[in-house]
C-alpha cells in the first residue's frame, strides 16, 4: 500500500485495473482508505479496455483540452496528462451550466461555449458578470473595465483575496455578480456566442436585445475589445469532445443545469427537474409484417402499469402511427426527413438502418437540433466543427470528436 500510494503509475494501474477484478474491488477500497483522492477513484468504477484505449488515442494526439460531462474527468487527467473542461471539483461550478448547454444546443452556441471553455477557462463569463455588476453598483466604466480584467487573473493572484480587500463592501457582488446582472450577462452571451466574431463585435458596439428586459445593451470600444478575445479567441486550444454512453442516462443532469433560466430560477426540486431532459430508445420489433415499438405508459393514472396500457408505435411506408395516429416524426437514414402528421409532445426520431428502422427514440423538445443527439444518435448528421476522429463501439460506445 504504501508502494501504490507514493509511487503511483496511473498508466500502469489503469491497465492492470482490466485485467483482474478482485484486484481492482481490493485496490480502490484500499486506495480509498489509505488516500484522499476518492474522486478518481469514484470515477475508475466503469473503466475497462474501451476507455483505456481511448485515452491513449487522446494521449498521443495534439489535444490540449478535454470535454465531456464531469463524472470522468479526475481520471481523464490521470490517464492523458491533459488538461480537461470540467470534473468533479468544478461540478457545483458555472461550468455544470455552460457544459449542459452546450450538450443541448445546435452547433454554433456548442462549438463557441466548449472553445471559449478550453481556451480561457471561465474568463468570458466571469468578466461580462463583473463588469456589469460594476456599472450596476455605479462604479464608473473605466473602473469596471478594470475590475473585469482583474477577473480574469486567476492564474496570477488570489482574485477573490484582491476583490476582498480593495472592495470590501462590495467584493461579493463584483466577484460572484449580481443576480440581474448575471441574468444580464449570461443571456448576453448566449446572443453573441454563435455569431463569428466580426458579427459578435458588431452586436455588443451596436447593441444586443433581450426581451426578458426589452432593453437592448451597447458596450464601448474599450470593453468590446477586451471580451471579444474571451469570446472569441483568435487561437483557441484543441479540444478532445467526448461522448459515451453514460451521457444519455445523465441528459436529466446535464439537460437541467443546462437550462437554468437566470431570470426565472427554480423555486423547488420538482420545478428544476421538470426542467430536465430526457432520451428514452424503444427497439423495433416485426408484428404483421410491421414495425412496432411499444412504450409502456401510465394510462390510467393509477401508478400501475397494467397488462395493454400504454403507446404502440408502428412504422411503415415513411410514417409513423402512435395507438393508429400518424404523428409527425424525424427519420434518419443517413439524412434527416419529418414526416406529416400531429405534433407529439416530444421528439420522435427513427433510425433507420440498411432500410430497416432499428429503434425509436423519445426524447425531450427540441433535442432534435441538440449537439449531443447529432453526436450519439446522427453520427455527426450536419455537423460542421466538431469531427469524428475516434469511436470504441461497444461496453461502453465511446465516440472522440476534435474540436480545433
Amino acid at each position: 500500500i504504501k508502494y501504490v500510494v507514493n509511487y503511483f503509475d496511473f498508466d500502469e494501474f489503469f491497465r492492470k485495473v482490466t485485467k483482474f477484478t478482485t484486484l481492482t474491488i481490493t485496490t480502490l477500497v484500499l486506495l480509498a482508505l489509505a488516500s484522499k483522492t476518492f474522486n478518481v477513484i469514484h470515477a475508475i468504477g466503469e473503466f475497462n479496455d474501451n476507455w483505456y484505449k481511448t485515452m491513449q488515442f487522446i494521449k498521443d494526439h495534439d489535444f490540449k483540452v478535454i470535454t465531456s460531462w464531469w463524472d470522468f474527468g479526475h481520471y481523464f487527467i490521470a490517464m492523458t496528462k491533459k488538461m480537461v473542461t470540467f470534473d468533479g471539483a468544478t461540478q457545483v461550478t458555472p461550468r455544470a451550466y455552460w457544459v449542459g448547454k452546450a450538450l443541448q444546443s445546435p452547433e454554433p452556441l456548442a462549438k463557441q461555449i466548449v472553445t471559449d471553455l478550453a481556451t480561457n477557462g471561465d474568463d468570458f463569463f466571469n468578466s461580462i458578470i463583473t463588469y456589469l455588476s460594476a456599472l450596476e453598483l455605479n462604479y464608473s466604466k473605466e473602473e469596471a473595465l478594470k475590475l473585469a480584467k482583474v477577473r480574469t487573473e486567476d492564474e496570477k493572484l488570489n482574485v477573490k483575496l484582491w476583490f476582498k480587500k480593495h472592495y470590501p463592501k462590495d467584493w461579493k457582488y463584483l466577484y460572484y455578480g449580481t443576480f440581474n446582472s448575471t441574468a444580464i450577462g449570461v443571456n448576453i452571451l448566449l446572443k453573441i456566442l454563435p455569431l463569428n466574431r466580426t458579427e459578435a463585435y458588431k452586436a455588443l458596439i451596436n447593441g444586443v436585445y433581450l426581451k426578458q428586459t426589452n432593453k437592448t445593451y451597447k458596450f464601448d470600444k474599450e470593453f468590446a475589445d477586451f471580451l471579444i478575445n474571451l469570446t472569441h479567441p483568435l487561437h483557441p486550444n484543441k479540444d478532445a469532445f467526448i461522448t459515451s454512453q453514460d451521457m444519455v442516462g445523465k441528459a436529466g443532469a446535464w439537460g437541467a443545469l443546462g437550462n437554468w433560466d437566470f431570470f426565472n430560477p427554480p423555486k423547488t426540486k420538482a420545478e428544476f427537474y421538470a426542467r430536465a431532459k430526457f432520451y428514452q430508445t424503444i427497439p423495433f420489433r416485426i408484428v404483421a409484417n410491421k414495425y412496432v415499438a411499444f412504450l409502456p405508459y401510465d394510462v390510467n393514472g393509477d401508478g400501475i402499469i397494467e397488462r395493454g396500457e400504454g403507446i404502440s408505435f408502428i412504422y411503415y411506408n415513411n410514417t409513423l402511427f402512435a395507438n393508429n395516429q400518424k404523428v409527425k416524426a424525424y427519420i434518419f437514414n443517413g439524412t434527416l426527413t419529418a414526416t406529416q402528421g400531429v405534433v407529439w409532445p416530444t421528439d420522435l426520431l427513427v433510425l433507420v438502418d440498411k432500410n430497416r428502422p432499428t429503434s425509436l427514440v423519445i426524447m425531450s423538445k427540441g433535442l432534435i437540433n441538440a449537439t449531443f443527439t447529432r453526436m450519439w444518435f446522427m453520427d455527426g448528421y450536419g455537423l460542421k466543427y466538431f469531427k469524428k476522429v475516434y469511436v470504441n463501439p461497444s461496453n461502453p460506445r465511446i465516440i472522440v470528436w476534435s474540436l480545433n
